[in-house]
């Protein structure tokens, strides 16, 4: 399993993943 933490991202760097995860204003809590 990957976890990622409290991690700042630009709106798009998800995007070419795939995930089913929407990044709002560049911050995402917790991923598991």
């Amino acid at each position: 399993n990957v976890v990622l933490e409290k991690l700042y991202l630009k709106p798009n760097a998800l995007a070419d993943l795939n995930l089913p995860v929407t990044v709002s204003l560049g911050y995402l809590g917790i991923l598991n």
